[in-house]
């Protein structure tokens, strides 16, 4: 039986309508489900040290809006990312889908700035712009490159102290260095670190201005509290048997390391005479409890000459002839260990006169206590602390009796000391010369031999060496015709031990 021809154009439509038809309920059914008019707050807590920027800006958002949050840290802090589980970035994006709450999380940073470079050029990775702030433990390698004519002086890592008082906390003649950003370091314990900063780079000097000297550097002579005790030594070319110059720092006792004295120490090693050893000690804004102290120090000044001395051939040096030498901090220092020999042992420190004693922080495992006592004591020739603290009436630190150098000078009657060279600038407004003067003149009332000289209109430390052009004028200047002085001290005191 044939169909009817409307049957035909019922099928047509039938077929072609069903599918929309679908469509179009299972498009509404979606839009039902998709039609979500719920809102949710959003809430930022509260933070210290910075601030948190939210935009749009609501008091409740629709779900499904996005909502874009920025941190500002305050000036000296980083940014170190948001509360639970976001993503670190900065700033943050997120697609509202219930309530929900954040936190910027903020923390004490340094700011790096860069010196700028003469006669070479630094290049520091990863790269960062002068007055970016970093965290503390953040890295950075530098990489010096000298102008033909030139050589590296100092790849270094620098923080302002006292006004223009710079404090060089990380230095290498070595190129690459990777230097860190550390809260540990002195000063942000000394001044704070909320606002501080570095100032990192390098230094270049005419590759002419040293001769060729044998340096070891960083040989680490003790470790006392969480420091690593250490020199550096410079050796003239086919040194055998010399005489070894010992360098103690200044500092007030709480700045610098052995390499401020890099230049003192190249200049007599460059006599060809001398073997010189630069050394470090504890400070007394070193991060361990308790916190070391004078006494301290100088075990470590007697540590270090036992170092030295058990290494003495590897050096170039003499063993049994020891000259010691420092300035300002370091002039009291090596006062001391040249006037408190007696005491090296372990019957402990009271700090009273003639009732304390210094244990070195390094002593050679074949040796005893005693047995160093006399080593040192016996090779001591010479003493020569420059511009150095030796007594309270000076205004210079607060020291125990038993570690302030002229309430411990002997009567010659009682033991002869080494013989003592002292020196200080007639301006110098940091220990004055007054004091310099009164611990001459009480050596000489003990019938010690002692040579003192005052140079007029000469400042404080002379002796620096560091990566600004002005200290190292000032050393080629004064300090070395100083040093000149000095050295034919050290030339005399040798002859007559011969």
């Amino acid at each position: 039986m044939p169909y009817h021809p409307a049957y035909f154009v019922l099928r047509r439509y039938t077929n072609s309508l069903v599918p929309l038809l679908f469509t179009f309920l299972l498009a509404l059914l979606i839009t039902a489900c998709d039609d979500d008019d719920s809102h949710y707050t959003f809430t930022v807590n509260a933070t210290e040290h910075g601030s948190v920027n939210v935009s749009p800006e609501a008091t409740d958002y629709l779900a499904g809006t996005q909502v874009t949050v920025t941190a500002t840290p305050e000036q000296g802090y980083v940014f170190t990312g948001w509360s639970g589980d976001h993503p670190s970035e900065n700033p943050l994006t997120l697609e509202i889908d219930g309530d929900q709450s954040i936190q910027a999380n903020f923390e004490l940073g340094v700011t790096i700035n860069l010196s700028e470079a003469e006669h070479g050029q630094v290049i520091i990775d990863p790269p960062i712009e002068s007055g970016t702030v970093v965290p503390f433990g953040s890295q950075f390698t530098i990489t010096a490159l000298p102008d033909n004519g030139y050589a590296i002086d100092s790849i270094y890592k620098m923080i302002w102290v006292v006004g223009t008082w710079s404090a060089y906390l990380d230095e290498s003649t070595s190129s690459p260095h990777t230097i860190v950003t550390d809260n540990q370091d002195a000063r942000f314990k000394i001044y704070g670190g909320d606002l501080d900063s570095y100032t990192i780079g390098a230094s270049f000097i005419p590759d002419d201005t040293w001769q060729d000297l044998q340096i070891t550097e960083d040989v680490v002579y003790a470790t006392s509290g969480s420091k690593a005790l250490k020199y550096d030594v410079y050796t003239p070319p086919g040194a055998v048997d010399l005489p070894i110059v010992v360098i103690v720092h200044g500092g007030g006792w709480s700045l610098n390391s052995e390499d401020i004295m890099r230049g003192q120490a190249r200049y007599i090693a460059e006599s060809g005479r001398y073997v010189v050893a630069s050394i470090n000690y504890r400070l007394l804004v070193d991060l361990d409890e308790p916190a070391p102290t004078h006494a301290d120090m100088i075990e470590d000044v007697y540590g270090a000459i036992a170092h030295i001395q058990e290494n003495a051939a590897v050096y170039g040096g003499d063993a049994s002839r020891i000259i010691i030498t420092g300035d300002s901090a370091g002039g009291h220092l090596s006062a001391s260990a040249g006037l408190l020999t007696p005491y090296i042992g372990s019957q402990g420190y009271t700090g009273e006169i003639g009732q304390s004693y210094f244990m070195p922080s390094y002593i050679p495992s074949s040796m005893s206590v005693e047995q160093l006592q006399q080593q040192i004591s016996n090779s001591l020739l010479a003493v020569a602390p420059s511009y150095g603290a030796f007594n309270r009436t000076d205004g210079v630190g607060d020291m125990d009796p038993a570690v302030e150098p002229i309430s411990n000078i002997p009567s010659s009657n009682q033991r002869l000391l080494p013989p003592f060279y002292l020196q200080v600038g007639s301006n110098d407004t940091t220990v004055g010369p007054e004091g310099v003067r009164q611990f001459a003149q009480a050596l000489e009332d003990a019938g010690q031999q002692v040579e003192f000289v005052e140079y007029p209109g000469v400042g404080h430390a002379y002796f620096d060496w560091k990566p600004e052009a002005g200290v190292r004028e000032t050393f080629n200047t004064v300090g070395k015709p100083a040093l000149d002085d000095m050295i034919a001290f050290f030339d005399a005191v040798v002859a007559s031990n011969n």
